[in-house]
């Protein structure tokens, strides 16, 4: 927001006025990032409430690092698999329930035959994702060889709920579309690590 306040200063018969405006930037605060301060793929959480979980991929996949990104490498397949993926998981403590708003993240797909042209966001209260979990973002072209920061909003009440018993949210990450035909497991997908993955 902004407001302001107008001051004079006089000396003898001479008076000057000025306007001083004063700006002020509303912080919302995170409720869990992976990761803003270190890089591995570690859960920073903002509020004893809830639990975060760190970043995970499947068997079928590896995590690495490569210079300030989390590398999802073996992600060769020109259609969604549903076993290639990064997850990131946050649940609420007993009793508590926790209701989602916006996931966000940055990633990079490398400029070149290695790097992933399209990917998905799905999330799930169920682990198994059976069915294939609820589609946030479908299927959309990467834009490959530069950072893009991608916003998506949940839809209103999408909430987890430890009432009863610890319920945990998933949220997957799926990217796709390039297949090598040589050796898939030079199809990777870049998650940008600081500050930037986020709810």
């Amino acid at each position: 927001g902004k407001t302001s306040f107008t001051y004079t200063l006089t000396k003898g018969a001479k008076s000057s006025t000025a306007t001083v405006y004063v700006f002020v930037n509303q912080l919302v605060p995170r409720l869990i990032i992976w990761n803003g301060a270190v890089q591995t793929p570690k859960a920073v959480v903002t509020d004893s409430n809830i639990t975060g979980n760190d970043l995970t991929t499947p068997s079928s996949n590896t995590l690495s690092i490569y210079e300030n990104y989390f590398n999802l490498l073996n992600v060769g397949t020109t259609n969604i698999d549903l076993n290639k993926y990064v997850q990131v998981s946050i649940t609420p403590k007993l009793n508590k329930k926790l209701t989602l708003s916006q996931f966000e993240f940055i990633y990079f797909s490398p400029n070149n035959n290695q790097g992933a042209t399209k990917y998905q966001v799905r999330y799930s209260t169920d682990s198994g994702f059976t069915g294939g979990g609820t589609v946030l973002i479908g299927e959309t072209n990467a834009v490959k060889g530069t950072d893009t920061k991608i916003t998506a909003s949940f839809p209103t009440a999408t909430t987890v709920s430890s009432t009863n018993a610890l319920q945990t949210f998933y949220i997957r990450i799926y990217p796709y579309g390039m297949l090598d035909v040589n050796n898939n497991n030079n199809i990777n997908f870049r998650i940008k690590w600081k500050d930037y993955h986020k709810v």
